[in-house]
């Protein structure tokens, strides 16, 4: 129902915006998981990506189609850019999840830090709660301490 399309008026997108705000005083970050149409649709992403400036808000692209326009469009406004490096869940076969969990831990190593994203599907959870070998080496933090 409150899905953003690529059609919006930035009218449409500063209400979901403010609607978004009354539910999480406290929002930072905004993901658009579901919208891999939409972020690869520049006027779109622009009308979405001014509008969080104006808010204070911060996106976070979860990369779900290689063409996104978020890198361009918040270059535009100035503004940094929150991308996933990992996608932990694509498969919910426990092994798969733990061999992306390792990719992202291996990304961190490289780069000093990666950011995964999943779901919180039982077996996600599961793999992330058995996960203490795994995850050594590496600090689990809240994207606000990047």
């Amino acid at each position: 129902e409150d899905t953003l399309n690529t059609t919006d008026s930035i009218e449409v997108i500063e209400k979901r915006i403010k609607r978004i705000k009354e539910w999480f005083p406290h929002i930072v970050y905004y993901n658009n998981h579901t919208g891999g149409y939409f972020t690869a649709d520049y006027n779109a992403m622009d009308r979405l990506i001014k509008t969080m400036k104006d808010h204070g808000l911060i996106f976070v692209d979860s990369r779900t189609i290689g063409d996104s326009k978020a890198p361009a469009v918040t270059r535009k406004y100035d503004m940094f850019l929150y991308s996933r490096d990992v996608f932990l869940d694509n498969s919910l076969d426990k092994n798969t999840i733990r061999h992306q969990l390792k990719e992202a831990v291996n990304k961190a190593h490289k780069n000093g830090y990666a950011i995964a994203i999943g779901h919180p599907h039982k077996n996600t959870l599961e793999v992330l709660r058995d996960s203490k070998e795994l995850l050594q080496g590496v600090d689990v933090v809240y994207l606000k301490e990047l």
